[in-house]
């Protein structure tokens, strides 16, 4: 976890056992984990209240440690720090990350031909798997 205490230490985030604890279920997840399914992971090698959870995921996402996405209508985290775009599939309700820097020039290409610079964005798209026959 050097790179995250670096980031966090940077940002002034004292990095307590809870905060630890959840920053230790973001850097293995695969996924784009709830608050809930955060707490199941959490708790499964530490004891942690839900409203602590709370807590700490409002704190790393404040200090710009974590980004916090709204999925569905529901919360749905990550550590920060690299650009890539969200397709939520309609049925499943599963999460792809698509890293397509193609994508972003070509929004960048976008802003540039209507006078502006693109400082931030967040792209998401719903879709469901085509069948076939």
């Amino acid at each position: 976890m050097g790179r995250l205490e670096q980031t966090c230490r940077e940002r002034g985030v004292k990095l307590t056992q809870p905060r630890r604890a959840v920053l230790e279920v973001l850097e293995t997840s695969r996924d784009h984990p709830s608050v809930g399914e955060i707490h199941r992971r959490v708790r499964q090698r530490h004891r942690i209240a839900l409203a602590t959870t709370y807590r700490v995921l409002n704190r790393l996402t404040e200090a710009g440690v974590l980004t916090r996405h709204l999925f569905v209508d529901k919360a749905h985290y990550e550590l920060a720090g690299r650009r890539h775009h969200h397709l939520i599939d309609r049925s499943t309700g599963r999460i792809v990350e698509i890293d397509d820097p193609a994508l972003t020039a070509l929004l960048e290409q976008a802003l540039n031909r209507l006078g502006y610079r693109l400082v931030d964005y967040h792209l998401e798209l719903t879709g469901e798997v085509e069948r076939s026959g």
